[in-house]
């Protein structure tokens, strides 16, 4: 060390600083940035450890210390301050540090600083405290003096809460600056109250930011100064627990803030708040009143008092200060339990010890204050009389009397749903440890105890409690399969009935088809039956169902003839029960009773009758002996017994028997011989019918053939009729179509008719139109002709002298060319002479053949020459 603070300085830069110890005085020098300090050779650099208040040597690079640094918004606490309020000054070289501090004490200091520290004091940097509305600080006040010196120099931000429906803005302003000097003003007054060791919390619903001033220090939580409220919604609670043991509930929607000396209560797993208790009309809670109160709906309530508090009344039940729950096996809240139709629940009276028996179709929700439900256990006797062959119901109750005899309860007899819930693992160690019982009647025994009544998911809860250990929680889940977990039920089926008896001694006879409920303190009374054959009271069975219709009973009477022949008879009675049902279980043994009397009957009658009467016709004399003989109506009257209203209506005989061998046989032997010739009477007889069978077949089938002959040829005459018919059929229908082919025919002619004749008057119509229009033109060409005539005619007499050399010059082949032109014109329009005198006419001339025939022959006489104007050829 020495060797390093020879070889080079110490060299501060601006914001640092160092310690250096004399090792030969001991005393502590300091220097400040900038700077350099050179060391002397026994000095040595060191710094100073706040936890254990030494200066620990170091090397030069660890002597040098950056000045403590508090930025703006942040705060130092500095222990062991000055006495003077001043800190190291900068730019000192190795100063010795002798100024008095405070040794002991610390003060709040508010950034913005930056200055070393004085040998022994340490300085710690925290961060203005920022809180959001749900948080606080917790705040101890460690010097009452500096606390009320320096309370106004707190760093505080104020968040002025104002509840109001002021709306205008100047208004709203000037109420919350008043609301804000008057949360000063409660500050203030609070600081002169100040004592050491106070313990006070800032709400972040009032501070926003807050610095302490000196004298007073936040605490940590953990790691962290600013801790979180609790934030409540509207169907939660929290409670909080004082130094002093005082409980405070608080209710959503709320921002919680405890008190200095309080506590977040939690529960058993660590839960702070809890949602309220929902209840519906099915559900309810148990509590105490702790100390007199009043409630929301006004009523006082004294301490030690139970209250019943059902969702009928209250929907949602938030915890008070003033309650207790009362817990039954661990649960708060309880849940009805469903009575389907046709079952029940045993009820107690926790006050009167009366067991009520509660009918459904219901809800049952019984006030756990003054009832609790039971379950009755019935015997093994009970279960094999009322249940027969149910090893159920026997295993059940089996495991219900385990755990009654293991639950320490006052209710004697009767066993709670609690008890069960209790006891019900110690009751099934106990039945596994008995082997035998298990094997006896199986793993249902074991099975039949855990139906209980448990809870599942009973709602979270936190608050005071009562804990009882003997009491009745139904579970939330309702289950329906109840059949053994209700009253005892009987069902009696069709044709039985039972008499219940109570302990008052009243008697109620039921006949099925039902079911019936028993009340808690009912019973079924119990019948014997004897059984076997002949019936006695060697063999009895036990049963409480009386088979009051349709009932059975057999038995075998020995009775003896007159000629003393012993006989057994096998019979099967049927029995009804009719009138008063009050008198069925009047007699305990009915089957020996009856049997009784029968058998007398018989043996008395029967002792009047020969062995072979009574073999032969035994069931017509029983039939008269026991039901008497036949009335007017044909009807017998039957066997009544008026001491319990029993009938006897009908029976069958199942077998008659000898008892003596060799009468058995001799009776054999002669009913051998009677039935051999029957037999032999019935083979002739069965010959007879045969024969007589036999030819009228024979007879029967002739008679068929005839009728069937006939049928034929009627048949045949049918046919040929049919045929027949057909025939003529056939012909009028060739007639018909040969009449209709004729008749199209016809019409067919008379429509070529119809076309030619319009065909001919076509053609006569174009003939006519165009002789009309050959005529018009003829007229035309003789008008021409004729004009062209006299034009020739005037020309001829206008050149009469030279008409000789005219004609001469004529060719006269040239006029028989004309006439003969003009003569095919008028023949073509008109055939007939007439044309020879048109011709004429035209001409002049009377002989116009000759005239032709002349012409041809190249002569012409002189008379057509003249008439023609012509001079005759020589």
């Amino acid at each position: 060390m020495a060797n390093e603070m020879n070889q080079r300085d110490i060299v501060l830069d601006i914001g640092t600083f160092a310690f250096i110890r004399d090792r030969t005085g001991g005393a502590i020098k300091i220097g400040t940035g900038p700077n350099t300090i050179t060391p002397s050779q026994s000095d040595e650099p060191v710094r100073f450890n706040a936890s254990s208040g030494r200066f620990e040597p170091c090397n030069l690079d660890q002597a040098v210390q950056l000045n403590v640094i508090a930025r703006e918004g942040s705060y130092i606490v500095l222990e062991n301050p000055a006495a003077d309020q001043k800190q190291p000054r900068p730019e000192m070289k190795g100063v010795k540090a002798d100024v008095a501090l405070n040794i002991g004490s610390k003060i709040v200091i508010p950034g913005p600083w930056d200055y070393p520290l004085w040998p022994r004091q340490s300085a710690q940097v925290i961060d203005g405290h920022q809180l959001k509305s749900n948080q606080y600080l917790l705040c101890r006040v460690y010097n009452e003096q500096l606390a009320k010196e320096n309370w106004a120099k707190a760093v505080v931000r104020r968040v002025a809460t104002l509840q109001t429906e002021e709306t205008d803005p100047e208004k709203l302003k000037a109420l919350q600056e008043a609301a804000t000097k008057k949360a000063e003003e409660d500050a203030a007054d609070a600081a002169s109250k100040l004592v050491v060791g106070q313990l006070f919390i800032v709400k972040g619903t009032e501070v926003s930011f807050y610095i302490p001033p000196s004298g007073i220090e936040v605490l940590k939580e953990g790691s962290s100064y600013v801790r979180d409220a609790l934030t409540l919604e509207r169907m939660e609670y929290c409670i909080l627990v004082d130094e002093n043991g005082r409980k405070r509930y608080e209710r959503g929607p709320q921002v919680v803030f405890p008190t200095p000396t309080e506590k977040f209560f939690k529960s058993k797993d660590g839960e702070v708040k809890q949602h309220a208790i929902e209840l519906n009309p099915l559900q309810a809670i148990h509590a105490k009143a702790l100390v007199d109160f009043k409630d929301e709906n006004g009523k006082e309530w004294k301490a030690g008092e139970e209250i019943w508090i059902t969702g009928q009344d209250t929907k949602i039940f938030f915890p008070r200060e003033e309650l207790a729950f009362v817990k039954y096996d661990g649960k708060t809240k309880h849940f009805a339990v469903a009575v389907p139709e046709g079952e029940g629940r045993y009820v107690l009276d926790r006050m009167s010890g009366k067991i009520e028996t509660i009918q459904g179709p219901t809800m049952l929700l019984p006030d756990a204050r003054t009832h609790v439900v039971v379950r009755r256990v019935l015997s093994a006797q009970q279960c094999n009389l009322w249940y027969p062959g149910n090893t159920e119901v026997l295993a059940y109750n089996v495991g219900l009397e385990a755990a009654a005899a293991a639950a320490p309860t006052t209710r004697a007899g009767a066993i709670s749903e609690g008890d069960i819930e209790r006891n019900v693992k110690g009751a099934m160690r106990s039945m596994a440890m008995n082997k035998s019982l298990v094997s006896h009647y199986g793993s249902t025994v074991l099975g039949s105890a855990g139906e209980t009544s448990r809870v599942s998911g009973d709602q979270k809860s936190m608050g005071d409690e009562f804990e009882r250990q003997s009491g009745y929680t139904q579970p939330r889940t309702l289950t329906l399969n109840t059949k053994l977990q209700g009253a005892v039920g009987i069902d009696i089926w069709t044709g039985y009935a039972v008499q219940i008896v109570s302990k008052t001694g009243e008697r109620q006879v039921v006949k099925g088809p039902t079911t019936r409920l028993l009340d808690y303190d009912e019973t079924l009374e119990v019948l014997t039956f004897s059984t076997g054959k002949p019936k006695n009271t060697d063999a009895v069975k036990r049963d409480v169902y009386l088979r009051v219709e349709n009932n059975k009973v057999s038995d075998v009477v020995q009775v003896e003839t007159s000629d003393h022949v012993l006989v057994d008879v096998k019979l099967s009675y049927k029995i009804n029960f009719t009138g008063d049902g009050t008198k069925w279980f009047s007699v305990e043994n009915y089957v020996k009773f009856f049997c009784d009397h029968a058998r007398s009957m018989l043996k008395g009658a029967v002792r009047k009758i020969t062995v072979e009467e009574f073999y032969q016709n035994a069931t017509d004399i029983i039939r008269d002996i026991l039901l008497g003989t036949k009335s007017g109506d044909g009807k017998r009257a039957g066997l009544f017994f008026p001491e319990n209203g029993m009938q006897m209506d009908d029976f069958e005989v199942l077998g008659v028997s000898i008892v003596d061998e060799s009468i058995r046989k001799l009776l054999a032997d002669a009913q051998i011989l009677v039935v051999r010739t029957n037999v032999e009477l019935a083979i002739a007889k069965r010959n007879l019918e045969v024969t007589e069978q036999k030819e009228e077949l024979i007879r029967n089938e002739a008679s068929a053939k005839a009728e069937t002959q006939k049928a034929k040829d009627g048949i045949a005459v049918e046919q040929t009729k049919s045929a027949l018919q057909v025939t003529l059929t056939k012909l009028a229908a060739t007639l018909t179509e040969l009449g209709e082919q004729q008749k199209n025919a016809e019409e067919q002619e008379a429509l070529k008719d119809l076309a030619v004749n319009a065909g001919l008057a076509r053609d006569r119509k174009a003939d006519e139109q165009r002789l009309d229009i050959e005529g018009q033109e003829q007229a035309k060409r003789i008008e021409l002709l004729n004009a062209e005539k006299d034009a020739l005619v005037a020309k001829l007499t206008a050149f009469k002298d030279g008409y000789g050399e005219i004609l001469s010059a004529l060719a006269d082949r040239e006029v028989m060319v004309k006439l003969s032109e003009t003569m095919n014109l008028l023949k073509l329009v008109d055939s007939s002479a007439k044309a020879d005198e048109l011709i004429q006419n035209i001409v002049g001339l009377k002989n116009l053949k000759g005239l032709i025939q002349n012409g041809a022959n190249g002569t012409v006489s002189v008379q057509a020459a003249q008439g023609l104007g012509a001079q005759p050829k020589a």
